[in-house]
């Protein structure tokens, strides 16, 4: 009886300390922070960020949703029968075209929508990719390709397109009336495909033959990491992902185990380097599925994720998030189990940083981790999100079957 008191007094004691810790937490999130626009400007400050509704629409069956690099395009496939639509975004939203896609489950829409490319991920059976005429949604290529497809990118200025497979390919396409393929073999399963800046090249992030591989647009690799074959293969139970900083003189990876994502590791390298990374951060053994971005300059990294606090025979899950800069300082850490925040988008000079409570709710933070009064709150569960190239604008799935496109902007002190 005695035991059975003294297990009880420690789960007892360490679930207080967690909500002690949770509490404490939240007062650190508020402390110090101003209610109001006014307050910030006083300071000489900018106007906390918030939220205008740009458009919304009903949705029946939506799967999936894109936006343009400048947010004036949105495809979006949905029906039992996949249908991809075009919309024009204005101050009307009104369809351009609609084309059925068999078994279309994601789409990319290139700069000023002049191509819609569809496909299947995930799926061996469904290897087609489908490039669409942004006019008028005319089928311009049907290609059949040698696995299935894992990701899939688009150049910023929508002259080429790149593909990763899970049959450790690349492949690279000239966009046009007449789309030319190229292939070449890819080291391991393409997670990740991204473009460098000004088209010059891409960047993968792979699994089995685990890392990331740089390569010019005609094929030749310029980096990898690891170096090694073996280094690679040692890492196979690990996914890697590569984003590219718009000025694409840096690139942000991303890497963690196969099983629930756990055990992330963040690394930044120098796009015309060697591959070396500048330096790397382990999230910890007890942290899953991360999420991280990079801004337009490379400044500064924000990564959210689920970390494990485990007592014994109890376990509870906290959500959190860092912002770092590009010397791997810690510039804030925030999170908690009643702060759970969620990463949803970077603004390109990192002044803001728009989370979701993983419910209903979004929520911006600023450049000093305090949450500014903003809050846009969905009709239903939030399920998907879309930001556009420059984090401006967010296209937003809820659960009641509507999308709304937001514009993040600076408020107006009044």
């Amino acid at each position: 009886m005695v035991k059975v008191r003294h297990t009880r007094l420690l789960r007892n004691t360490f679930i207080l300390a967690v909500i002690a810790l949770v509490i404490g937490a939240g007062w650190q999130w508020l402390a110090g922070h101003p209610t109001t626009s006014n307050a910030v400007e006083a300071q000489g400050i900018l106007p906390d960020d918030v939220f205008l509704q740009a458009w919304k629409k009903t949705i029946p069956g939506y799967h999936s949703s894109s936006l343009s690099p400048e947010a004036d395009y949105a495809a979006v496939i949905s029906g039992d029968k996949p249908t991809v639509t075009l919309y024009r975004l204005g101050a009307t939203v009104t369809p351009s075209w609609g084309e059925k896609v068999d078994g279309a489950t994601r789409v990319a829409v290139s700069t000023n929508a002049r191509n819609v490319l569809v496909y299947t991920t995930w799926n061996p059976v469904k290897r087609t990719l489908t490039i669409l005429k942004g006019s008028d949604g005319s089928i311009l290529s049907q290609k059949t390709l040698d696995g299935a497809i894992w990701d899939v990118s688009i150049s910023t200025d929508g002259c080429f397109a790149s593909v990763v497979t899970g049959n450790h390919s690349l492949y690279m396409v000239t966009l046009g009336n007449q789309p030319e393929f190229n292939r070449w073999d890819l080291d391991g399963i393409g997670n990740t495909v991204a473009f460098t800046r000004n088209s010059e090249g891409v960047i993968a992030g792979t699994w089995d033959e685990s890392g990331v591989s740089c390569y010019t647009r005609a094929g030749d690799t310029q980096w990898q990491y690891p170096v090694r074959d073996e280094d690679r293969r040692n890492l196979m139970n690990r996914l890697f992902e590569a984003h590219v900083a718009d000025n694409g003189e840096y690139v942000l990876g991303m890497s963690y185990a196969n099983i629930r994502q756990g055990d992330g590791t963040l690394y930044l390298w120098r796009n015309d380097g060697s591959g070396v990374p500048l330096w790397t951060r382990e999230l910890g053994d007890d942290t899953f599925y991360p999420k991280a971005q990079i801004t337009a300059d490379g400044k500064f990294i924000a990564v959210s994720y689920l970390r494990l606090i485990t007592r014994k025979n109890t376990s509870i899950q906290e959500r959190r998030i860092m912002v770092l800069d590009d010397e791997n300082n810690i510039l804030w850490d925030k999170g908690g189990l009643l702060l759970a925040p969620e990463l949803i988008s970077l603004a390109p000079d990192g002044h803001r940083v728009t989370v979701s409570n993983g419910q209903n709710t979004l929520y911006h933070l600023s450049g000093n981790g305090h949450i500014t009064p903003a809050t846009w709150t969905a009709p239903g569960m939030i399920r998907d999100t879309q930001a556009s190239a420059d984090g401006n604008f967010l296209l937003v799935y809820s659960g009641d079957g509507t999308l709304t496109l937001l514009k993040l902007t600076r408020g107006t002190a009044s």
